[in-house]
């Protein structure tokens, strides 16, 4: 299970000026909110600082993905499933790395689709590629919610 993991280093870089907008909440509805840099940075992590600061009321996961990768394709209903079953406990998110690369740069993803694993407290984890549904719930469950 640990080898499936990276660890995260967070460098500091800067971000593009991209006009503030309030984070879309997926904790009620299940539903995984697609965000911005921007909306990265000053509702649910901001690696600008070191150490990183969670802002995120909820663990989170953060799904790396562009509409040209077909892993990310086929990844997306997984991870649509995923948040409605964890709706409440853990907030879902989409960043699409074309439009948003100073997230992309952050989290050191040379390839797609790539999930960043938020906990509450505690180390950043992170996967790449097509993973299976039971492999993520496990690792939700485990590392983000300690079951």
């Amino acid at each position: 299970m640990k080898k499936i993991f990276i660890s995260i280093l967070i460098m500091l870089s800067a971000v593009a000026a991209i006009s503030a907008q309030e984070v879309p909440s997926p904790y009620v509805s299940g539903e995984v909110a697609p965000v911005t840099d921007k909306q990265v940075t000053e509702y649910i992590i901001d690696y600008m600082k070191t150490p990183a600061e969670v802002k995120a009321d909820l663990p989170a996961v953060l799904d790396l993905w562009a509409p040209w990768c077909g892993p990310c394709r086929r990844l997306s209903p997984i991870i649509d499933e995923l948040a409605k079953e964890y709706a409440g406990r853990v907030a879902f998110y989409k960043v699409n790395v074309d439009d948003n690369q100073m997230t992309a740069m952050a989290f050191h993803a040379q390839s797609i689709p790539m999930l960043v694993f938020i906990p509450a407290d505690g180390q950043l984890g992170a996967i790449q590629g097509l993973q299976s549904k039971e492999t993520l719930t496990k690792i939700i469950d485990e590392y983000l919610l300690g079951k």
